[in-house]
């Protein structure tokens, strides 16, 4: 049983097209998650500070964390749309 399970997460029907689209977007969110971290200064907390978000040393890890979850939800395939199972859950 979790041998099929896998494998429906694994098989899609979607076109390649919407498959290349959604890992490119995966890895754009993913990386600019791990960047916040990697360079806070340039990418991160300064970043936030210089453009005037509020609570920027708690807004710029938070959305770090936020990018780096949901880019690798999308990499995987999670949360999105699998028209196998007719689920209604969509991420983004």
């Amino acid at each position: 049983m979790p041998v099929v399970l896998l494998r429906s997460f694994l098989v899609s029907r979607a076109p390649r097209a919407t498959i290349l689209v959604r890992l490119l977007t995966g890895a754009v969110f993913l990386s600019e998650g791990i960047q916040k971290f990697l360079f806070p200064d340039t990418l991160g907390i300064g970043r936030f500070v210089k453009i005037g978000i509020p609570a920027p040393e708690v807004m710029a890890p938070f959305v770090g964390v936020v990018e780096i979850v949901c880019g690798g939800l999308l990499l995987v395939g999670l949360l999105t749309l699998n028209e196998r199972r007719g689920s209604s859950r969509c991420a983004g």
